[in-house]
């Protein structure tokens, strides 16, 4: 009886990934950041499918999410540490929606 309930709440508590999104993992030592258009931040050369293996932060994000992200790939480059990025390869520019330093 409790492995249903455990189960019945994994089936009914929501999800917090899109399912559409893709995962990446890796050092980011190739990753070329530019900040442009507008304070658009992008990322080149991360190894995805994605046009050039580009990924863009979208134009609603804080400035905080900005600076997270910017500092998050440049402590992983300089330490050897790898990263993981969420995205939605089905928005414009391959959208991140989720990273973190792992």
């Amino acid at each position: 009886m409790r492995s249903f309930r455990v189960l019945a709440l994994l089936l009914l508590s929501p999800f917090t990934s899109n399912a559409a999104d893709e995962q990446i993992t890796g050092v980011p030592t190739n990753w070329i950041l530019e900040n442009s258009n507008g304070n658009t931040v992008n990322a080149y050369n991360t190894g995805t499918s994605c046009l050039s293996g580009r990924l863009r932060l979208h134009a609603g994000v804080t400035e905080e999410d900005k600076n997270r992200f910017w500092s998050t790939i440049m402590v992983a480059k300089v330490a050897g540490k790898s990263v993981t990025v969420w995205y939605d390869p089905d928005l414009d520019d391959c959208q991140l929606t989720r990273f973190r330093l792992n």
